[in-house]
Order: structure tokens, then sequence, then C-alpha cells
């Protein structure tokens, strides 16, 4: 029986950790002593996920944010050139008509 195995049927309570000893020829002290080990470290990798997740999202909801900055800031430009109307070139040369055709028609 693998160590996984022991450690499974202990935490399932399928057979309780003397059982488990005699079935494996092991001390009662070992399989407890695997158990416990298996608990803490399922705890640790919960709580570091747990960390890694809030981080992620924290880090997700900053980049989110900057976008969000970058698209008001672009349209509000796009406003105060809609309210401003069309841009017009200075006209160069003075005698020249700003508007309309050339021919003076």
């Amino acid at each position: 029986m693998r160590k996984a195995e022991i450690i499974l049927q202990v935490l399932r309570q399928t057979t309780p950790v003397i059982g488990v000893a005699r079935q494996t020829d092991l001390m009662p002290s070992v399989v407890q002593g695997w158990t416990d080990a298996c608990l803490k470290a399922g705890g640790q990798g919960l709580k570091a996920r747990a960390v890694g997740v809030d981080s992620q999202a924290d880090t997700e909801v900053e980049e989110l944010k900057a976008t969000i900055g970058e698209l008001f800031v672009e349209s509000e430009i796009k406003k105060t050139r809609l309210c401003e109307g069309p841009r017009r070139r200075p006209n160069p040369d003075p005698a020249e008509p700003a508007f309309g055709r050339r021919d003076g028609a």
C-alpha cells in the first residue's frame, strides 16, 4: 500500500490509524505523523493559493483601472474635438478666399 493511500484511509476515516498501522506493519505514530504532515502541507498550500489569488486579483484590478482611465481621457479628447468642430487650416494667402471656389463664383 502506498503512503498516499494510507493517509487517505485515515483522513476518510474508513480505517483508524491503529488499523492502518496493523495492515501495513507500521507504527501508529508513523502513520499519524504522515497524516499530520499531509494536513499541515495542505493547509499551507491553501493559504499560499489564497494569497496568490488575492494579489493576482489586485494586479488585475489595477490594470483595469488604468485602462478605464486611458479610455476616459480618450473620450474627453474626442468630446472636446466634437464641440470645437472641424479644424481648419490657416489660410496662408490672405488674397485667396478661405471658403468657396477660387474662380470667384
